[in-house]
């Protein structure tokens, strides 16, 4: 029992990080370095985060001003952010990296409502998955009772209706701070 539902706490915990962090790379408001978390730099031919390389500062609410730790990795950064296609006007003055990030307008906004929904279906498909793997491997489990298995399936499912309980609520506040002005 406690190795399924170890397992089952383990792989949901995963889905629930991953949830997260897909939906932080969904802007809310301006200029943030969130924005590039997910961005890695060819360095000496080893992938690294930009945030390991160079400081990033947030100027006006509406520009990230990026300044490498050294400074011959600016082409590799510049690099790797148009790669990365974000979407913003990206400008280098031969010293700092400036990413121009527009303001949301309200078309944006809810198109960004809509990649989060999308984003926890994903998640809520995840669950389904997990939760139909562990079912499968308990009800094949010849040790256990009928009762036992029925625990099991049961606690399962409780887990899973919790976490989705837990998607919709981290999804309502996404929705709120997306579509705030």
């Amino acid at each position: 029992m406690n190795d399924y539902i170890s397992n089952l706490k383990n792989k949901l915990e995963q889905i629930e990080k991953n949830y997260q962090d897909e939906l932080k790379k969904i802007r809310a408001l301006g200029a943030h370095p969130s924005l590039l978390e997910s961005i890695y730099v060819d360095y000496y031919g080893s992938k690294i985060k930009l945030n390991q390389i160079a400081s990033i500062k947030i100027q006006d609410g509406t520009i990230l001003i990026i300044n490498p730790f050294d400074k011959s990795q600016r082409k590799g950064i510049l690099f790797a952010l148009e790669k990365a296609n974000l979407g913003f006007n990206i400008q280098d003055d031969g010293f700092l990296i400036k990413i121009f990030v527009p303001p949301l307008t309200e078309e944006k906004r809810k198109l960004y409502v809509k990649k989060a929904k999308e984003v926890k279906e994903q998640a809520k498909i995840n669950l389904r998955n997990i939760r139909q793997e562990i079912n499968k491997k308990i009800n094949s489990d010849k040790e256990l009772s009928k009762d036992q298995i029925n625990n099991y399936l049961k606690n399962v499912q409780d887990q899973i209706d919790y976490k989705n309980k837990v998607f919709e609520d981290i999804l309502k506040e996404k929705e709120k701070s997306l579509l705030m002005i």
